[in-house]
């Protein structure tokens, strides 16, 4: 299984940067995990956007969607005739959020036409988890602490192995358990400092704390506001994680 980073500029991308995309590949499960401005571009390096197995959108902030709408392009003229729909997993009432984004109005079918959308809150829910098989590759999900709902998610590959992404959150106790025995995190580290924004996002230096606490062997750091340095993020979840900390970049690839 390999985590190939399409996206990983907070909120708005720069030259070269794009905003939160991962695909995950287990050939021949191909899985996009969010969206985002400039994501999409990227994809194209890896992959046909036809050949996705499915797309999980973890919050339906702009940042974290917004190229669904140059996908849904794509796909309807240029794959329709033979090809399925792509079955996009999102919170509850995050299809009405993108009925909203369409300036042009929407007849009810111009996402659907390409996409099948389920909530993931349709799907087994055990103690505070969602859970989705998706092929070979098994995804939970538990909810962050976030200004609007958002969902963390661990894949689980059959030999057992596990990444973890945070998604967008502050730093939330209840929520390190999710990610116990996860070989690898990518973690937001939106901010600088020691403390964050309640609801919003963690600091690098509460990410390394995050990671500790979690147990996870490896941390990389995600969605860093696009004006910070990033050496000065990394060093100060080294602080707190204690050991090497890798800031994420397009294009990074990271083998499970």
């Amino acid at each position: 299984m390999n985590i190939i980073a399409l996206g990983t500029s907070g909120t708005y991308p720069r030259f070269g940067r794009a905003c939160s995309g991962y695909l995950i590949a287990d050939d021949p499960v191909f899985v996009q995990i969010d969206l985002g401005t400039g994501a999409l571009a990227n994809l194209f390096r890896y992959l046909d956007p036809a050949n996705l197995s499915s797309i999980i959108l973890t919050h339906m902030h702009a940042d974290h969607v917004l190229d669904i709408y140059p996908l849904r392009y794509y796909l309807q003229y240029n794959h329709r005739e033979n090809d399925g729909k792509i079955k996009v997993y999102l919170p509850e009432g995050g299809l009405e959020v993108l009925h909203r984004f369409n300036p042009g109005g929407d007849n009810g079918n111009f996402l659907e036409s390409v996409f099948d959308f389920e909530s993931i809150e349709s799907f087994d829910k055990y103690g505070d988890d969602f859970s989705i098989c998706i092929g070979s590759l098994y995804f939970r999900f538990r909810k962050t602490d976030h200004v609007i709902p958002a969902y963390a998610v661990v894949i689980e590959n059959r030999a057992g192995r596990k990444v973890g992404y945070t998604s967008d959150t502050s730093y939330e106790e209840s929520l390190i358990n999710f990610f116990k025995d996860c070989e690898v995190l990518i973690c937001e580290a939106a901010y600088q400092g020691e403390q964050g924004k309640k609801s919003l996002h963690m600091t690098a230096y509460e990410a390394g704390i995050f990671a500790r606490e979690a147990g996870v062997k490896k941390l990389y750091l995600t969605h860093l506001w696009p004006e910070l340095n990033p050496e000065v993020s990394r060093k100060d979840a080294e602080k707190t994680f204690g050991d090497e900390v890798i800031i994420l970049k397009e294009h990074m690839v990271i083998e499970i």
